[in-house]
């Protein structure tokens, strides 16, 4: 009777274990698939704004810019502002060289447990006359990336120390 009463006594320490050690292995899966899905959206945030850098680098167009645009950004933006800086990108003339963007994801966990994922980034690009920085601020909204946030830096050589 007593090897009876001694199982009866491990089966709730047994069954406490084994949920124990399920629990361990469900949570352990769920933040691997969680980081997977910041991973991705990393990825996919640095992807948007290195082409959208590269874009605005090569073939400014105000347009493009408003297309790219969430509602907010659009509302914000002045016509006049976008014609000055439109003659200003162009004076820089052609492209030489883009430098690429560089950033992060800005809430990279709770955008993977389904709210707005956003992201924060600066790409470059040098000009004859200088280099041209364009800070991004990002938000994937309806499983798409938009601009929410823009603004660019002209620095022209003689700014930055060169000769000229």
């Amino acid at each position: 009777m007593s090897t009876s009463l001694t199982r009866r006594r491990r089966l709730p320490f047994s069954i406490l274990s084994f949920v124990v050690v399920l629990l361990i292995v469900v949570g352990n899966v769920g933040f691997y698939l969680l980081d997977q899905r910041v991973g991705r959206l990393r990825q996919e945030s640095r992807f948007y704004a290195d082409q959208t850098g590269l874009r605005m680098a090569e073939h400014w167009d105000a347009d493009t810019l408003l297309a790219q645009a969430t509602p907010e950004l659009r509302a914000q933006l002045k016509e006049n502002d976008l014609r000055a800086l439109t003659r200003q990108i162009l004076d820089f003339g052609r492209l030489w060289k883009f430098l690429g963007a560089k950033g992060r994801l800005n809430n990279g966990y709770a955008a993977a447990l389904g709210s707005e994922a956003s992201a924060s980034y600066v790409a470059k690009a040098s000009y004859a006359p200088g280099v041209v920085t364009f800070d991004l601020g990002l938000v994937k909204r309806d499983g798409r990336w938009w601009i929410d946030r823009f603004h660019v830096d002209l620095l022209s050589i003689q700014e930055v120390g060169g000769n000229g």
